[in-house]
Formats: C-alpha cells, sequence, structure tokens
C-alpha cells in the first residue's frame, strides 16, 4: 500500500504521521534524536533517513501516531509561517530575496488573485487562495502545511493507531511514552509565535467552513 507523510523510527517501534504545523518539527526530533540540525537542512536529513513510501516493508499492525492541532490556529501559523515571514522579507529596504522554494507560495497566490510583484497578501486573501485549491485540486496535490489534517490521514493509509491532540501537551508526550514504552526528551520550545495578529470574526468562521470534516472527526 502507497502511503504519504509517514516516518517510521525503528528504535521506537512506531511510525509518526507528519502533520505540519502541527509540532511536527518538535515530534521528529523527539524520535529521531536529532537535536543538533537546523531549519529545512533538519527536515531533509530526518526524511531521507525515515520516510517511508510502503507499509509492506514494515511489522504487521506497527503502531501509527498521528499528533493533530487545532483548525483554525494551525491555518493561522500556516499564514503567518509561509506568507507573512515572505511579506516581511520583501518590504526590507535591502532585503536579501527569500529563495525560490520560500517563495512559491506567495508567487501563486498572486498569480492566482491577480496581484501586483511585491504586493502585500492578506488573510482574507490567503483563504480565498485556499478556498480555491479546496475545489480545484485533489488531496495530493495540496500543499501539507494547509492540507486538511483529515486528507493527511487518509492519504498516510488511514485510521491511526493512536491520535493526540497538540494543545495537550507536554501531558500528551508522557502518553506518548508510557503507551509505546520509550523515552525520549522533548524540546522545551514548540516554535509558537506570540505576534499574530488576532483574527477576525469573520476569518474564524470562513476558516472553520474550510476545515468542517477536522473539526467534527478531531474533536475541535
Amino acid at each position: 500500500m502507497n502511503v504519504e507523510g509517514c516516518l517510521y523510527f525503528p528504535k521506537h517501534g512506531l511510525i509518526y504521521i507528519n502533520n505540519p504545523k502541527a509540532g511536527c518539527s518538535t515530534f521528529k526530533r523527539a524520535l529521531s534524536g536529532d537535536y543538533e540540525t537546523n531549519g529545512n537542512d533538519f527536515h531533509r536529513r530526518c526524511n531521507d533517513k525515515y520516510m517511508v513510501k510502503n507499509f509492506s516493508v514494515l511489522e504487521p499492525g506497527t503502531p501509527t501516531v498521528f499528533i493533530s492541532r487545532d483548525p483554525v490556529t494551525r491555518f493561522h501559523s500556516c499564514y503567518h509561517d509561509k506568507v507573512k515571514k515572505i511579506l516581511y522579507a520583501e518590504s526590507l529596504p535591502r532585503h536579501q530575496a527569500p529563495p525560490k522554494p520560500k517563495r512559491q507560495l506567495v508567487e501563486k497566490i498572486r498569480e492566482l488573485l491577480n496581484l501586483p510583484n511585491r504586493s502585500f497578501i492578506s488573510m482574507d486573501m490567503f483563504i480565498e487562495f485556499v478556498r480555491h485549491e479546496f475545489k480545484t485540486l485533489e488531496a495530493s496535490k495540496i500543499n501539507p502545511h494547509y492540507r486538511p489534517q483529515a486528507d493527511i490521514i487518509r492519504l498516510a493509509g488511514g485510521q491511526p493507531y493512536f491520535i493526540g491532540r497538540l494543545e495537550d501537551m507536554p501531558e500528551l508526550w508522557d502518553r506518548l511514552q508510557s503507551k509505546f514504552k520509550f523515552s525520549a526528551p522533548i524540546a522545551e520550545s514548540m516554535n509558537v509565535s506570540r505576534w499574530k495578529q488576532p483574527l477576525q470574526a469573520p476569518q474564524i468562521e470562513a476558516i472553520k467552513h474550510l476545515y468542517a470534516e477536522d473539526i467534527e472527526v478531531l474533536n475541535y
């Protein structure tokens, strides 16, 4: 069976379903034991070493773990990290243009919405862009940073053995270690920014509508 976004950590005997913007860096660091490599290099190395393409290479019954996050805060985090940071870099008088892979999403939004080069992309624009992608693309083609979490689970092979909520940290990590009989320190920082502009009520409702299935199946 072909799967997407699953990492197998043989030391702990479990599969982690990668869920971007839901503490994936924190969990992958703890499960891999790599606390030194930074940024994209860490994700690249971890994925190269632990990503699995087919469950048939694993022992039958290998448990899968999925960590969810409130869809509204996850979407807000995605906008801040994947859009707002690029806009800020562009606004600097002597900015060095971010690498092309980091600019691709911003450029794609501007192209779809017919926005001029270097124009600002608001949260409302981002919501409109994502709504269009949900209507026109199959799940596997949607950027995993804002792909519905229900689709991430489906593309990873179906119902996980264990589902936890990022909001339940640090008790969640204690439960995982106890349930799967392993011990691994978890980094204190969860890469959570406290400087996001608050969402407006209509934006929250629009995001909830986009992720209605996530809210239902993940009990948010």
